[in-house]
């Protein structure tokens, strides 16, 4: 999935405080990328969630929250750090692509 995420739903700050903890500890795995979708584990603070992203800015949670606001646009911490692990991944993919470029340009 290459698209960028864009997030236009409401969001907490208690839960991007959290998601953003996940993610900078390391909580964040993909387990399988499709062309449409991501399917991430993430560690939460009692046990691992399965997220999923998809290329049409849609995403759900196995979580409570996730499960009981399912399809109604709103995120949980797992999703939030789903988002912030993807966008670093494809900003440091960015990097990489121009780092790459550069150097065979020398």
């Amino acid at each position: 999935m290459q698209k960028a995420v864009t997030c236009l739903v409401p969001l907490r700050s208690s839960i991007y405080s959290k998601g953003l903890e996940i993610y900078r500890r390391g909580g964040v795995a993909i387990d399988v990328e499709t062309e449409k979708s991501v399917y991430l584990f993430v560690e939460g603070e009692h046990q691992k969630y399965d997220v999923r992203l998809m290329s049409d800015d849609t995403f759900n949670c196995t979580c409570k929250l996730g499960s009981l606001k399912a399809g109604k646009g709103v995120l949980c911490s797992h999703v939030v750090a789903s988002i912030l692990f993807m966008s670093e991944r494809q900003s440091a993919e960015k990097r990489g692509a121009v780092a790459k470029s550069e150097s065979s340009a020398d």
